[in-house]
């Protein structure tokens, strides 16, 4: 649960990244829900990316779980010790905002949990506190709802990016 499978992001980068139909200076990153939670650890991960997006991802696995620990049931995706505070650590890309090797939006609904929608302000806010260009955005909707316009304003904003090389 967001370890492994950011290798399997970056590997997915690499090998478009050598595709010799793709501009290797113009390769994103965006998923939503867990796959907004690895596309931001991509983003801290690797300079292979101009730009990230999250829609409703989450950024804080110990506020996620802290919230959820008391349930006599775990998700099978929980293939480690929810209590062990280091392994929460090392999958919440809160943890490593101040590391974000490019630009990202972190796209929350505005009928999410308030935990994903705190710790994605959270993020931002550290990564601005050291000159990052991170910024978290509400969009209306649900946890799925949002989505489609969020996918608007990202593509709009990886646009943009374009410009700024």
């Amino acid at each position: 649960m967001f370890y492994d499978e950011v290798d399997d992001v970056l590997a997915a980068a690499e090998f478009l990244r050598k595709r010799p139909s793709v501009d290797a200076t113009r390769l994103y990153v965006a998923g939503h829900s867990a796959g907004g939670t690895m596309a931001l650890l991509a983003a801290l991960t690797s300079k292979l990316f101009r730009a990230a997006a999250a829609f409703d991802g989450s950024p804080d696995q110990q506020l996620l779980f802290n919230g959820s620990a008391q349930r006599p049931w775990v998700p099978k995706e929980v293939v480690f010790d929810r209590m062990d505070l280091r392994e929460l650590q090392v999958r919440s890309p809160l943890a490593y905002a101040h590391s974000f090797k490019c630009p990202a939006r972190l796209y929350y609904s505005t009928e999410a949990m308030s935990l994903y929608q705190r710790a994605s302000i959270r993020t931002a806010a550290v990564a601005k506190e050291r000159g990052l260009d991170v910024e978290a955005i509400k969009i209306e909707g649900t946890h799925f709802s949002h989505v489609a316009s969020a996918m608007k304003q990202s593509i709009e904003f990886f646009r943009k990016t374009e410009t700024q090389r």
